[in-house]
């Protein structure tokens, strides 16, 4: 089976977990960032897996932007959806229904969250000053969760 991971990343955490969701699936992996990338045939793979920071309670638009763009050909692919995302207070049900689209997220065969980091050190400017308002902390937190990022690949391969 041929996998495309598209992702968007804004301080990496997404970035790293797409290596290590890679690292756990079989058969030919595609890496794609997608904020960085130009435009990709999604024909020429059977599964496609899509990810994405929630930042600020909302997906990165480049994820949302990706989506959007290439719906039709996409739920007609094997889908799996991921956010890295620090949100206690949402479930992933939640954040899945209102962060993709609709008929992308019904199509999709797994779906979850893989936990997060924040990286108050690699901030700048407003986004530290948001933050540290919003989190009540300026030091940098990581809560990555693994057994989700191997629970997804299982459920994707099957």
């Amino acid at each position: 089976m041929k996998t495309l991971i598209a992702y968007s990343t804004k301080y990496g955490t997404t970035a790293r977990c797409a290596n290590l969701l890679k690292e756990k699936l079989t058969g030919e992996v595609t890496l794609l960032g997608i904020s960085k990338s130009g435009k990709v045939d999604l024909s020429l793979f059977d599964c496609v897996i899509i990810g994405g920071p929630i930042y600020m309670g909302r997906l990165k638009k480049e994820t949302k932007k990706f989506c959007d763009k290439n719906l039709d050909i996409l739920v007609t692919r094997k889908i799996g959806l991921f956010v890295c995302h620090l949100e206690k207070e949402k479930s992933i049900v939640d954040i899945m229904a209102t962060q993709f689209p609709h008929s992308l997220w019904q199509a999709s065969v797994v779906a979850n969250g893989f936990g997060g980091a924040s990286l108050v050190s690699m901030m700048k400017g407003m986004d530290k000053f948001m933050f540290a308002n919003v989190a009540k902390s300026t030091e940098d937190k990581e809560a990555i969760d693994y057994a989700h990022i191997e629970d997804f690949a299982k459920a994707i391969q099957a």
